[in-house]
């Protein structure tokens, strides 16, 4: 598959977990991108139904795929870091094997990052029931601030993109398997991170009835004492930085 070289590499990194029967769809979402030059890491979290013999389809047909087969299981978190360390471009884009994205996603990735530096980027979504029409266009402040994280996170995850470098700072805790993203966005705040928001939607969230996005809602008050912003830590890290 052709690729622009001007363009900067941009990695997609997508964990996924017997989900043959959508991951096809989010694969042709990022084949759709108006930004060329990227490549889509797919961890299978040793999946038991056909998701591995998908993958090697879409695979075989674009070498910019790269698949990693995992036999056994070891959680979301551990796989997205496991794909975050392979990642060879300078901008990592969190994906998730159930959503989708819209065309121009890659290319405000990287326009907003020439423009303002981010090490975490979110941006709005579309919000649909799978199988159903989109509902709604959620939004998002561009001015990021404290309570965008507490008492719960309010910036969607399922948007973010982040530099190579902010991730290998910041990784996401291996040993949580529900509110990973939760946790992770917090340890970024409390180690200075620049938080950028961008107000255009960029994708397409399904909701899961049955998903790890209601189980995760149960678990937020269980996992709240661990899970805080820490002010005067923010502001170390920051100095550090200057």
């Amino acid at each position: 598959m052709s690729k622009n070289k001007k363009e900067p590499l941009i990695s997609v990194v997508m964990p996924t977990y017997n989900n043959d029967w959508c991951v096809s769809d989010a694969i042709r979402s990022i084949l759709g991108q108006t930004y060329s030059n990227w490549e889509l890491i797919i961890i299978d979290d040793g999946s038991t139904d056909t998701t591995k013999d998908v993958l090697k389809f879409w695979e075989k047909l674009d070498d910019r795929i790269r698949p990693i087969y995992r036999k056994k299981n070891k959680g979301i978190a551990y796989s997205r870091n496991e794909g975050n360390a392979k990642a060879q471009g300078h901008l990592i884009v969190v994906m998730d094997s159930d959503d989708l994205m819209l065309a121009e996603r890659l290319m405000a990735a990287e326009d907003t990052y020439q423009k303002t530096k981010y090490d975490v980027l979110y941006t709005s979504y579309y919000r649909k029931q799978q199988g159903g029409a989109i509902e709604e266009l959620q939004e998002v402040p561009e001015e990021f601030t404290d309570d965008l994280l507490e008492p719960i996170q309010r910036i969607p995850h399922l948007t973010m993109v982040a530099t190579k470098e902010t991730f290998t700072k910041v990784p996401y805790r291996n040993d949580k398997r529900v509110n990973d993203d939760w946790f992770w966005c917090v340890d970024l705040y409390n180690a200075g991170s620049k938080f950028v928001g961008l107000n255009v939607p960029t994708m397409i969230h399904q909701v899961n009835p049955s998903g790890v996005s209601l189980a995760s809602q149960a678990q937020y008050k269980k996992d709240y004492k661990d899970c805080q912003i820490n002010k005067e830590l923010r502001e170390a890290s920051l100095k550090k930085t200057k």
